[in-house]
């Protein structure tokens, strides 16, 4: 998916038959298996998964640091067997958070303690309770009076695999064009969408949840 701007939302990619062989996709993983780096045709990315343990999160500075390593080597690869310039047509930094059932809400129909945009109200009470919610909506952010990207945000209801205890799966995902050139373009929208991610997390859940995860200014 590429941004673009004067039309309506994201363009999306079209699925092509290509005769020839396909090219394939890469997967290097840690010993630990929490990062995970995939490397294919059009784009690298370095994921952190906490999977089912106690692992603390790393910050965005260290996962920063790590993808920047794996891009230098990437980059040196291709220097080495001339290969082309890197020029970098899109950036993307996606936040995932599970908010587990039992730390401000119960049932599915209390999204209301979570969301702060979702009222949780109905105009008539036919309806029974939520059996399942999917909502997405984005925000458009600019930089000097230019658009730079968006932020996405979508959330799914859902169960943890190990025990099935309901979630909510809260996805926060920045996308936009590099700002600059090479590798310094692309850390630098990743470092304003880390930003847009942060602060719109808190912006869109509630104050009740706030004070559950104590959190800090």
């Amino acid at each position: 998916m590429v941004e673009r701007f004067g039309t309506k939302g994201p363009e999306r990619e079209t699925l092509n038959i290509d005769p020839g062989f396909p090219v394939g996709r890469c997967w290097y993983l840690a010993e630990d298996a929490h990062r995970l780096v995939q490397v294919q045709q059009d784009r690298l990315i370095l994921n952190w998964r906490r999977l089912d343990t106690d692992t603390e999160y790393p910050s965005y500075t260290t996962l920063r640091e790590d993808f920047r390593r794996e891009l230098d080597v990437l980059l040196a690869f291709i220097a080495e067997h001339n290969l082309g310039a890197f020029e970098p047509a899109q950036c993307e930094l996606v936040y995932v958070n599970h908010l587990l059932a039992g730390r401000g809400w119960a049932a599915r129909s209390e999204l209301a303690n979570v969301l702060a945009p979702w009222s949780g109200r109905t105009s008539a009470p036919y309806l029974p309770d939520l059996e399942d919610v999917r909502l997405s909506w984005q925000y458009r952010f600019e930089e000097a009076e230019r658009p730079l990207g968006r932020l996405h945000v979508n959330l799914q209801s859902a169960v943890r695999t190990t025990d099935r205890l309901p979630l909510f799966a809260l996805t926060l995902t920045g996308r936009g064009a590099p700002v600059g050139t090479g590798v310094e373009g692309v850390l630098g929208f990743t470092d304003r969408a880390h930003a847009w991610i942060v602060h719109g997390f808190t912006a869109i859940t509630t104050e009740r949840m706030h004070t559950l995860w104590e959190r800090q200014e």
